[in-house]
């Protein structure tokens, strides 16, 4: 588990990276994990606290690439959001990089351009206007 101020607003994040799982590892203790992250999660009172846990499934090749079992547990509701990485994808102990990566974003100057010839059409002003 690491625990930082990731967003600056003196509240912490809880991430968590398992140890390395085959694919039947991952198929069968996915859940489980979840459970014993779930657990301490309904202690913590914060609410921001308690509603920003990250949960790193960290899977070697076969199992990141089970595009039905990463589906159904990305997807999965309870408890934190969860994300499977491939071990290929991540160095033992660099946590920096995961959080970089999967939880703080930031937003390279390119990615914003002008629209200079943006203008309002009259048409959808009268239809928003009229509803």
């Amino acid at each position: 588990m690491f625990d930082q101020d990731v967003f600056d607003i003196q509240s912490k994040v809880d991430v968590f990276i398992t140890k390395p799982l085959n694919h039947d590892d991952l198929r069968d203790k996915w859940q489980d994990i979840r459970n014993d992250i779930a657990e301490r999660q309904r202690m913590i009172e914060d609410e921001f606290e308690r509603w920003n846990h990250y949960l790193f499934y960290l899977a070697e090749e076969d199992a990141a690439n089970d595009i039905s079992l990463k589906y159904k547990i990305e997807h999965d509701t309870v408890s934190s959001r969860k994300i499977v990485i491939s071990t290929k994808d991540y160095r033992m102990g660099d946590f920096e990089e995961v959080i970089g990566r999967y939880i703080k974003y930031s937003f390279d100057d390119s990615v914003y351009m002008e629209l200079e010839d943006f203008k309002k059409s009259s048409k959808i002003v009268k239809l928003i206007n009229k509803g």
